[in-house]
């Protein structure tokens, strides 16, 4: 359920241990009032039930407050990438939530993304293949596989132009995809790192043949 998700197993075991303890208590407060048997000391008791509910509820509406929040962070570290202060802002943001059990093909590729952009490519990886299996068609997903599979071959085409400075085909490769590269919404420093290694090899070769 979507309510659930995101919550680790002891916030879900206590929203349904407080649900089931209030209607418990509901029932046995509508026994007395139909049988006009005293019930205000019984009032009290529904201060643990609400609260066991109102806990994981509120933690619920946090995690996907903070899944917007992380989104626009990213967003914002894209457009300007050498940001420390917003860089930092979404490693907190990231770290908060990313240890959560998502299963929400949506939030887990608005998590990829951010930790993409930061650098972390593992984790990244590992959320979108999840969330991939649970959505092949989700956009943001698709979008950014075809990103790192595109930051994928840039670095093996800016290390295969590199060793072989001499080959037409690997530099026209590179420049290909250096140019693809060049244009998307970029944070992640590796890749920020390869994009700079590609532009000067590809300023070498183009001096190189006047």
């Amino acid at each position: 359920m979507a309510l659930f998700d995101g919550l680790y197993l002891y916030e879900i075991a206590l929203l349904i241990c407080g649900v089931m303890m209030f209607l418990g208590l509901l029932a046995a407060l509508l026994r007395k009032l139909f049988s006009n048997q005293e019930y205000k000391g019984l009032l009290a008791f529904f201060v643990l039930p609400i609260a066991m509910i109102g806990y994981p509820s509120i933690t619920s509406i946090q995690v996907k407050d903070g899944a917007v929040e992380i989104d626009k962070t990213t967003h914002e570290l894209q457009s300007k990438p050498q940001d420390q202060q917003t860089r930092a802002s979404l490693q907190a943001q990231v770290a908060k939530f990313e240890s959560r059990p998502f299963k929400d093909p949506a939030l887990l590729a608005t998590l990829a993304r951010a930790q993409f952009a930061l650098g972390d490519e593992s984790k990244a990886e590992s959320n979108l293949t999840t969330a991939l299996a649970a959505n092949p068609n989700l956009a943001p997903a698709v979008e950014l596989k075809n990103k790192i599979e595109l930051t994928k071959d840039l670095k093996a085409q800016t290390a295969e132009a590199e060793s072989h400075p001499d080959d037409a085909k690997a530099r026209a490769e590179l420049h290909n995809t250096y140019t693809k590269v060049s244009q998307l919404p970029i944070a992640n420093p590796k890749v920020i790192e390869t994009l700079a290694k590609a532009q000067v090899l590809l300023q070498k070769n183009a001096a190189g043949t006047h």
